[in-house]
C-alpha cells in the first residue's frame, strides 16, 4: 500500500508531516503506515482483520479531518478502495491456503494415527534382537559405484558345499542381514531416539522402483537359478512392489519423518496424484519393509519350500543393497 501513496501524505503520523494543531480533537485514534509497520514486526495484527481495521483507519481518518470532497480526502478515498480490494484478495488466498493446510493434515493424521502403536517402542527393543549378524567380515562396498553388482548367497565358514548364508536364516524363519545394513539400521534407530529425527531425504534419487528393477535384472540372470525359481523371483519382487505403499504407511516411517512425507505428498499431488510410493522412497525404506517380513510370512502359513525360496530371495536382497550401499543409501 505504501507504493500506492504517491504522494506519501500517510507513510508518517499526521503530527509529524503536518501543522495540525487541533488534529487530535477530531482524530482519537490516529494511524499511519510507519506504524502499522512497527505492529507487523511485533506480531500485533493476530488476524486479516485487525489487520484491515488499523488500514481503513488511516484513511477514514483523513476523509473526517479534510472531508472527502478536499484533495486529501479524495486521495484516501482511492488508497481505500485499493486497500479494500487487497485485504479481500488476501482472504481469499487465506482460505485457500487453509484448506490446502486442512487436506495436507487430514493426509498427515492418517499416518501418524498409523504409526500410533503403543508397542512401538517394544518393536525397536526387540529390532537388535531379530537382526542375525552373519559370520562373514562386515562387506565395505566401494564408494565409486555407478552400476549395482549383484551376488548370490555366500557360504558361511564350515558350511557344506552348495548352502548359502541364507540357510541359518532360512531355518529359523529368518533373515541374515548383512552387518553394514544392521549398523545402517540401528544408526537411524538412534538418530530417532538421541536426535528425535533420522537423515532421509526424501524424494530419493535412486527409488525403491529403480532397485527392485535392477535386482530382478541381476537375479534372473544369474546362472544357478531354474526357470520355476525365476518365475516366483518375478512373483517375490512384484509383491514387494505392489505392498510397499501400504507397508510404508503402517509401519516403515519413523514419525519425524513425516514431515518430508508431507512434503512428497504436495510435490506428488502436484505432479500426478496417482504416482507410486515406491517412486518417492528408497533405499532406506525398502530395508525397513525386507527386516520386518519374517513375522508377516510366519503369519501367513507358507510351505516350507515356499518359505524357504522366499527367504533366500530376501537375503539375496539384501546382500545386493548391502553391496551396492553407497550407490542406494548415499544418494
Amino acid at each position: 500500500m505504501e507504493k500506492e501513496d504517491y504522494n506519501q501524505w500517510f507513510r508518517n503520523p499526521v503530527e509529524s508531516s503536518f501543522t495540525v494543531p487541533d488534529y487530535r480533537k477530531l482524530i482519537s485514534h490516529p494511524m499511519d503506515f510507519s506504524t502499522m509497520r512497527a505492529n507487523v514486526r511485533r506480531n500485533a495484527y493476530e488476524t486479516l482483520d485487525a489487520l484491515r481495521e488499523h488500514l481503513v483507519l488511516i484513511f477514514d481518518n483523513s476523509i473526517t479531518y479534510n472531508t472527502p470532497a478536499s484533495s486529501y480526502g479524495q486521495e484516501a478515498q482511492r488508497l481505500r478502495m485499493i486497500a479494500e480490494q487487497k485485504v479481500s484478495n488476501a482472504k481469499v488466498l487465506m482460505e485457500a491456503i487453509e484448506k490446502e493446510q486442512a487436506r495436507m493434515d487430514a493426509a498427515a493424521e492418517t499416518v501418524l494415527a498409523s504409526l500410533s502403536d503403543p508397542y512401538r517402542d517394544q518393536k525397536l527393543a526387540q529390532l537388535r534382537s531379530r537382526l542375525i549378524k552373519p559370520q562373514n567380515p562386515p562387506i565395505r562396498p566401494s564408494q565409486h559405484h555407478t552400476q549395482p553388482a549383484f551376488e548370490g548367497a555366500r557360504p558361511q565358514p564350515g558350511a557344506a558345499a552348495g548352502d548359502s548364508t541364507s540357510a541359518a536364516g532360512v531355518e529359523s524363519g529368518q533373515l541374515a542381514i548383512p552387518e553394514l545394513l544392521v549398523q545402517h539400521l540401528l544408526k537411524e534407530r538412534d538418530e530417532y531416539m538421541f536426535e528425535g529425527k533420522t537423515r532421509v531425504r526424501l524424494p530419493k534419487a535412486v527409488t525403491v522402483a529403480r532397485i527392485l528393477d535392477q535386482f530382478e535384472a541381476k537375479a534372473l540372470a544369474h546362472s544357478t537359478i531354474p526357470e520355476e525359481g525365476k518365475a516366483e523371483v518375478r512373483e517375490i519382487v512384484s509383491g514387494l512392489r505392489a505392498n510397499f505403499s501400504d507397508a510404508c504407511i503402517k509401519c516403515l516411517m519413523y514419525p519425524s519423518e513425516t514431515t518430508a512425507m508431507r512434503e512428497a505428498l504436495r510435490l506428488r499431488a502436484g505432479a500426478s496424484p496417482d504416482k507410486p510410493w515406491e517412486t518417492i522412497f528408497g533405499a532406506e525404506h525398502l530395508l525397513r519393509l525386507v527386516v520386518h517380513l519374517p513375522d508377516k510370512l510366519r503369519v501367513a502359513r507358507l510351505a516350507p519350500e515356499r518359505l524357504s525360496f522366499v527367504l533366500r530371495t530376501l537375503n539375496q536382497l539384501l546382500v545386493f543393497l548391502s553391496l551396492n550401499y553407497a550407490y542406494y543409501f548415499d544418494q
